[in-house]
């Protein structure tokens, strides 16, 4: 029988939605934001590293919403695929592409 699929802990999802709050406040020429996890603070790509595994556990709504104000004409396919699939697994991996779409874009600006 398969094992139950595991919950993800309340202060891995609470720095989660704590990134995607922030995410806006990485501006060009500044580092990456950062919020606190478990005493340390992290980087928010790490909080998206983290949540991968979350397949099963929804994002609250309003951190839906900020992801898809986050995302830009020609993201269609993200923002669809975040419709389809409001996982925390799912919505980490389209923060990840747009804090790397920000880094792309930061480097061409050199």
């Amino acid at each position: 029988m398969p094992e139950p699929a595991k919950r993800i802990p309340q202060d891995l999802a609470d720095s989660f939605c704590a990134a995607v709050v922030c995410f806006p406040d990485g501006g060009f020429g500044s580092p990456e934001p950062a919020v606190e996890f478990r005493g340390r603070v992290e980087p928010i790509s790490a909080i998206c590293t983290m949540v991968e595994p979350f397949k099963d556990d929804q994002i609250p709504e309003d951190i839906f919403a900020r992801l898809c104000r986050y995302m830009r004409v020609g993201d269609e396919k993200l923002k669809n695929s975040l419709a389809s699939d409001q996982s925390y697994s799912m919505a980490g991996s389209c923060l990840l592409r747009l804090i790397q779409r920000r880094i792309d874009e930061y480097i061409i600006w050199l």
